[in-house]
């Protein structure tokens, strides 16, 4: 006979779920958050569980962002938290960890270096947001405007400088940004729309996103093939 499995390590989702929401045990329930199979489960586990170096192994070892999160808003132990904020694997571990901390001062020393070294543009903006010295937010801020692949990033940092001088030091870098982007776009991202009546070319867009038009030969919007006069858009 084989061993009798507890009920969150049911193959059939929904009575795992029902089965972790009657655990009380919370050795039980760290079992299952820790290995559980379907992530839902894992993440209703978490919801119950106290135990703060059982949360803390899940969000260091877990491979879904929704339970790893889930873990960590439960997490309270400071040491813990101030652990992941300097050393967690992921950006946004780092922040929210940061954000969580009683200690106000070590927070602002997290969020001035994740200001700085996270590898995700959008972390590094959003940590700079959170920093009190504006001085030193601005100078991050203009090192993501210079330094990002990313002219939508860039953007986003520029929108978020106070420092007026600073500002229109770093537009003209921002809009060649976004014409090398848009140029970029254009040249591998677009595809023809075409009338289907007639086949001719209606406007020039691009793939991923139609609303982003190149060309547009329907100058008046009128929805009517300049060539064949059909009503392209129904």
């Amino acid at each position: 006979m084989g061993l009798i499995k507890s009920g969150w390590q049911s193959k059939n989702t929904e009575k795992a779920l029902k089965s972790v929401k009657q655990l009380k045990d919370q050795a039980i329930l760290a079992e299952a958050a820790k290995n559980a199979k379907a992530s839902d489960v894992r993440k209703a586990a978490v919801g119950r569980l106290l135990d703060q170096d059982a949360l803390a192994y899940v969000v260091k070892n877990d491979d879904d962002m929704w339970v790893k999160t889930a873990a960590l808003e439960k997490l309270t132990d400071q040491s813990i938290l101030a652990d992941f904020a300097k050393n967690g694997k992921e950006d946004y571990i780092r922040l929210d960890a940061a954000k969580a901390l009683t200690d106000k001062e070590l927070a602002q020393e997290f969020f001035a270096d994740m200001a700085k070294t996270c590898e995700n543009d959008s972390y590094r903006i959003a940590a700079a947001k959170k920093l009190n010295n504006k001085t030193l937010a601005n100078e991050c801020l203009a090192a993501v405007v210079k330094n990002s692949g990313s002219a939508l990033y860039s953007r986003e940092a520029l929108a978020e400088i106070t420092d007026k001088t600073l500002i229109n030091k770093l537009c003209s870098l921002v809009d060649k940004k976004q014409k090398e982007n848009d140029a970029y776009n254009r040249e591998h991202n677009s595809m023809p729309l075409k009338c289907p009546n007639c086949n001719g070319v209606v406007k020039i867009v691009n793939q991923f996103n139609m609303n982003m038009i190149y060309e547009n030969y329907d100058k008046n919007n009128s929805g009517l093939c300049p060539s064949c006069g059909y009503k392209y858009i129904q």
